[in-house]
C-alpha cells in the first residue's frame, strides 16, 4: 500500500542530506534476493530492476572497501555513489543475486555470520539457508563480491559482556580470513546492535563498520558506525530512486 506520508519523509530527508548537506554516498543494505515471505527479501525481478538502473541513472557503484578507504585518507567521494551491502550471507545471494551484480559488473560486500556458514535455520519460522564454503569462495574468487564478518552467532552485541563481544567480532573475522585468505577488516553490526562500547571494541579490530540507522555518508561521518538505506520487500522502485 503506498504511505504519502512516507514517502513524503523520505523526500524531504533526501533533499537535506543528499542535495543540501552534500552526503554523497548511499549504502545500500539487502539481506535476501529470493521468493520468501521475509520482510526483508526482495524478488529478483526486483532487485534486476534497481541494478539496471543505477547503470542507466549514471551512479558510481563503488565498494565498501574503496568507499572506507577515500573516507580515510579525506579523498573527495564522486557524487552519486551508490554501495552495496548484504547482511547474514543467505544461499539466495549466490542464486539471485550474483547473477545479476556479474551482469552488470557491480562489486558488492556481503556480511557473514560464521556460525551458520553452510547451515539452514528459521527465521520468523521460515527456513532459511546460508551460503556453503564452496559458494562463499566461488564469489570470492570472482573478484566482484568482499566478504565480511557479521559476528559468530548474529547476536545483539549491546546484551553480551565485553568478552563475549570481542569474542563475536575476533573469531568472526579471524574465521573468514582463514578461509578466504585475505583480510577482513569491516564489521556489520548484527541488527545495528552496538553502543560506545561496542564501537570501541570495534575500533581495535576494524577500519571501519557498519550499522542499520537510516542516513548517508560523507567525510563527517562516524566511520565505525557508518549509515545505511534498507532496501526490502516493502521498497518501491519509486522509494528505492529516493533512497539513492
Amino acid at each position: 500500500m503506498f504511505n504519502l506520508r512516507l514517502y513524503i519523509k523520505d523526500i524531504l530527508f533526501n533533499i537535506l542530506q543528499r542535495r543540501i548537506l552534500n552526503y554523497p554516498v548511499a549504502i545500500l543494505m539487502y539481506h535476501s534476493v529470493g521468493y520468501n515471505e521475509q520482510f526483508f527479501t526482495v524478488t529478483p525481478e526486483a532487485f534486476s530492476r534497481q541494478m539496471a538502473h543505477l547503470k542507466t541513472g549514471g551512479y558510481k557503484v563503488l565498494s565498501l572497501k574503496d568507499v572506507i578507504d577515500m573516507l580515510v585518507s579525506r579523498t573527495k567521494i564522486p557524487p552519486r555513489t551508490v554501495v552495496l551491502t548484504f547482511d547474514d550471507g543467505y544461499e539466495d545471494n549466490f542464486t539471485h543475486a550474483f547473477p545479476i551484480l556479474r551482469q552488470y559488473n557491480y562489486l558488492a560486500t556481503i556480511f557473514i555470520s560464521t556460525n551458520f556458514i553452510g547451515e539452514e535455520r528459521p527465521v520468523r519460522e521460515t527456513p532459511m539457508r546460508h551460503l556453503t564454503r564452496k559458494q562463499i569462495l566461488e564469489m570470492h574468487d570472482s573478484k566482484l563480491i568482499d566478504f565480511q564478518p557479521h559476528g559468530l552467532s548474529h547476536s545483539k552485541l549491546i546484551n553480551l559482556s565485553p568478552n563475549d563481544i570481542e569474542r563475536e567480532m575476533k573469531a568472526s573475522k579471524e574465521l573468514l580470513e582463514e578461509l578466504l585468505g585475505s583480510t577482513c577488516n569491516i564489521f556489520s553490526y548484527p541488527f545495528g546492535s552496538s553502543d560506545a562500547n561496542v564501537h570501541a571494541l570495534a575500533r581495535k579490530l576494524f577500519v571501519g563498520a557498519v550499522g542499520v540507522k537510516r542516513g548517508y555518508v560523507s567525510q563527517t561521518s562516524d566511520i565505525i558506525n557508518l549509515r545505511r538505506q534498507s532496501i526490502d520487500s516493502k521498497t518501491s522502485f519509486s522509494r528505492f530512486l529516493l533512497k539513492i
